[in-house]
């Protein structure tokens, strides 16, 4: 079968095949270590947020082939000129097959047109991967692929306005506040207290 390889933002219908992946045996990742990785709840948070547009610093590319589901990539925009990924999967059934270096290159593609480094820590086996993709260790286990000046541009830009998701995150932080701010005030902590 020849290959029709589509990459898009995550949708309502590939939460399964995500959380799949995702709570797998074969998990494949980059930046996160198995035994740590976030609980499938957790993860299914931060899905809904992406995909109902609540949370806007976090893209998930996913990568299909004749809508097969292969894998996905979690980005977020750390700052104004950083893009970091969070999880790099590809099923292991699909691994070494050009899948990974194809979502790879639309990731570069998204940073470059919005003058961006990608930054991620790689304490997996795919560090050679990652160093052919032209990323660089900068410490430890932290790994750095420099902006690119590119003259193709994105026709949709992958992140909001990087002043939109700080809006957000000061929005997070005061509904934060206001959340401990009420805890403290019920009876709750008052019980704790006498303890």
């Amino acid at each position: 079968m020849k290959k029709k390889v589509n990459i898009r933002l995550i949708e309502e219908k590939d939460k399964g095949n995500y959380l799949k992946l995702f709570n797998s045996e074969d998990f494949g990742c980059i930046g996160i270590n198995s035994d740590l990785k976030p609980s499938i709840y957790e993860e299914e948070k931060i899905i809904n947020g992406v995909i109902d547009g609540s949370i806007l610093s976090t893209r998930i590319l996913i990568i299909e082939d004749n809508n097969d589901f292969i894998g996905y990539a979690s980005i977020s925009r750390q700052n104004k000129t950083t893009y970091h990924i969070g999880q790099f999967v590809i099923r292991k059934d699909k691994q070494k097959l050009g899948y990974g270096k194809t979502l790879m290159d639309e990731i570069k593609l998204y940073a470059s047109s919005e003058d961006c480094d990608i930054t991620l820590e790689c304490i997996s086996n795919a560090t050679h991967f990652f160093s052919k993709q032209g990323f660089y260790n900068t410490f430890s286990s932290s790994y750095k692929y420099p902006r690119r000046k590119t003259f193709l541009k994105r026709k949709q830009p992958l992140f909001p306005s990087y002043e939109l998701i700080e809006q957000e995150r000061e929005r997070q932080k005061e509904q934060e506040i206001k959340s401990f701010q009420k805890f403290l005030q019920s009876p709750l902590f008052k019980e704790i207290m006498k303890l």
